[in-house]
C-alpha cells in the first residue's frame, strides 16, 4: 500500500514512538510543521521527514530514535 501523504496526530505519534499527547507539544515547542483543520492537526509526511532530518543533525540529538522514526516514515509504515 502506498504511504499516505497526510497523517493524523495518532498515526504520527505511533511513527515517532511518542505519546499522542506529546504531538501538540512538538508543534508548539519544537516547530513540528502542521496544518490545523478545525481542532485537528494534520501532518504532511514530507515535511515531517524534513523536520526530523534537521533535528537529527543537531548537537545532542537522539540520533538512534530519529533514524528509526525516519525509516518508518519513509517506508510508509
Amino acid at each position: 500500500a502506498a504511504a499516505r501523504e497526510y497523517l493524523d496526530a495518532r498515526e504520527l505519534a505511533a511513527l515517532l514512538g511518542v505519546a499522542r499527547s506529546t504531538v501538540p507539544q512538538l508543534v508548539k515547542r519544537e516547530g513540528l510543521p502542521t496544518v490545523r483543520l478545525g481542532r485537528a492537526y494534520r501532518f504532511q509526511r514530507a515535511e515531517v521527514i524534513a523536520w526530523l532530518e534537521g533535528r537529527a543533525m543537531r548537537s545532542g540529538a537522539h540520533t538512534t530514535k530519529h533514524v528509526s522514526s525516519l525509516a518508518r516514515l519513509r517506508r510508509g509504515a
